[in-house]
């Protein structure tokens, strides 16, 4: 009788978009603990998550704000391009 567990990481017997639908499933849960866990951190510091939590502050013209910006921006475009693509 075939296992009925979905997360077989020993066994590779998916191709195609069952792979890719492997992939991102384990992709969504790992993304969703680690933004449910940035936002029980968020709510500790500042003790309601209707309250806004600045993460940095620096001034415009040093451009660090920028170094950020654009880090967490190919940070986002790295993990969308994961979701898309088919590894192998």
């Amino acid at each position: 009788m075939a296992s009925l567990s979905f997360f077989n990481i020993g066994q590779n017997r998916y191709t195609g978009w069952k792979k890719a639908a492997q992939i991102n499933c384990l992709e969504l849960i790992a993304m969703s603990v680690a933004l449910v866990a940035c936002l029980i951190a968020a709510a500790s510091q500042v003790g309601d998550i209707r309250k806004p939590l600045f993460f940095y502050g620096g001034g415009c013209d040093g451009g660090s704000v920028s170094q950020i910006n654009t880090a967490l921006h190919l940070l986002i475009n790295v993990i969308s391009t994961l979701v898309v693509t088919v590894l192998p």
